[in-house]
C-alpha cells in the first residue's frame, strides 16, 4: 500500500504544493482508462494498493 502522501513525492516530487485529493483525480482518470480496472483499490484512509493476478492468486492460496 502507499499512503497519497508518499505518491505524491513519488510522482510529482518533494516540492509538489498541491494537495493528496490530486492522486485521487488522477487514479480515478486511470481507473476509467482501464475500464472497470479491479486492480487498483482504495484503503481507506490510507492511499493505495496495486493488486495484479499474481497477488490475487497468491491471497487464494492462502485462505
Amino acid at each position: 500500500m502507499l499512503p497519497r502522501d508518499r505518491l505524491l513525492d513519488l510522482v510529482w516530487g518533494e516540492e509538489f504544493l498541491g494537495e493528496s485529493r490530486t492522486v485521487d483525480v488522477h487514479v480515478a482518470k486511470l481507473r476509467k482508462k482501464l475500464k472497470s480496472c479491479e486492480a487498483i483499490v482504495t484503503v481507506p484512509k490510507g492511499g493505495y494498493l496495486f493488486e495484479d493476478d499474481e497477488t490475487a492468486w497468491e491471497e487464494q492460496g492462502k485462505s
